[in-house]
């Protein structure tokens, strides 16, 4: 009996044991895949040879890639060729302004880590309304881009497709509750609390759900 129960006490610890790993594994992979994600993303600085000014000058730009895709940012910048250094992404001191050019390009460097940085984590990928900040610009409001993607239905003579697409943005303003939504707030865990809320209290069904999905996926 007593060797019984000295085997059964093993048998529950090594359970246990199996049940604690587990977990903790799961966050190990998750952590794994997140320094992959970030770590697959690359940013540099180009000098684009095949935008030559009639001055003679060069353009700079800002390549992110993400997800295998590219982004070009231009930063306003126009250089001589020799001016350029290619192997450490700088401005040479033969450039009258080069400390401040060099200046400006860790900056935007800087902003593009941490833009590819929050995109990792939020889960959102890159497309056209991505690094906003980086470029210059106001982020853009997600309803007022989808005004003009459903009314160009309406003036293409769809009517059916603008009813559909026009009720599926107006379903988000309410989940929302105000008229503004930035591109970089919707991410994953938006999406599947907006899914919950379409089939838990809209009560819509799995066709409706994935048509509005769809919709929205296409404006993004």
């Amino acid at each position: 009996m007593f060797y019984k129960s000295a085997l059964e006490d093993r048998r529950i610890k090594k359970q246990e044991k199996a049940i604690n790993v587990v977990p903790m594994l799961y966050h190990v992979f998750t952590f794994r895949k997140f320094v992959k994600s970030f770590f697959m993303s690359s940013i540099s600085v180009l000098l684009k040879k095949n935008k030559q000014t009639t001055s003679g000058l060069y353009p700079l730009y800002l390549r992110i890639i993400k997800d295998r895709k590219a982004k070009f940012i231009s930063l306003s910048i126009k250089i001589e060729e020799s001016q350029w250094d290619k192997l450490n992404q700088k401005v040479k001191k033969n450039h009258p302004n080069s400390n401040r050019v060099n200046t400006l390009i860790s900056k935007k460097i800087a902003e593009a880590e941490a833009e590819t940085l929050d995109m990792v984590i939020e889960g959102r990928v890159l497309n056209t309304n991505s690094f906003q900040e980086v470029k210059g610009k106001a982020k853009t409001d997600f309803f007022s881009f989808a005004k003009q993607y459903v009314d160009s239905f309406e003036n293409r003579g769809k009517i059916g497709t603008y009813k559909r697409a026009k009720y599926t943005i107006e379903k988000l303003k309410e989940y929302y509750g105000t008229h503004k939504l930035q591109f970089n707030e919707i991410t994953v865990t938006f999406l599947k609390n907006y899914e919950e809320y379409l089939s838990g209290v809209l009560k819509n069904k799995v066709n409706t759900i994935q048509s509005n999905f769809k919709i929205i996926r296409t404006i993004l």
